[in-house]
């Protein structure tokens, strides 16, 4: 589940910077949160907002972003942050924990695991049927 707060709406001069907030949420916590920034504030680079960020939030120099993904990321446990020029241009930043995609993945292939049994199941209850017709059938 997620909840989109276009700032806005929320009328508050804290956010009069910041154009969207997202928060995700899995088993009804917050495990994400995102926030893009109005493009008011022109930056050359992801280096350069990226290092802003680490500043305004005392974290360590980021890394560099990965396949398909042009930004700049830091661990901290269980979490991660990115940060990321939108489109080039609209700053952004992401913090979520990382260990939801993991819960995720395993919900589903037991989910996966619970119709393969249910089918297996099914297959042998038709096949039962069918041996009985043959037990009890008299021409």
């Amino acid at each position: 589940m997620y909840q989109n707060f276009p700032t806005a709406t929320l009328k508050d001069l804290r956010f009069k910077e910041i154009h969207l907030i997202v928060l995700n949420f899995f088993d009804n916590r917050l495990y994400s949160i995102g926030v893009v920034y109005d493009d008011n504030i022109r930056w050359q680079n992801i280096d350069e907002f990226a290092s802003q960020v680490e500043k305004s939030l005392n974290l360590p120099a980021m890394k560099r972003g990965g396949y398909k993904f042009d930004g700049k990321y830091l661990y901290c446990g269980n979490y991660q942050i990115k940060v990321m020029l939108a489109n080039h241009k609209i700053p952004a930043i992401h913090l979520f924990d990382v260990t939801v995609f993991d819960k995720i993945i395993q919900r589903r292939q037991e989910e996966k695991n619970k119709i393969l049994k249910q089918k297996i199941e099914e297959e042998k209850r038709k096949k039962q049927i069918e041996e009985e017709k043959k037990r009890v059938f008299k021409p």
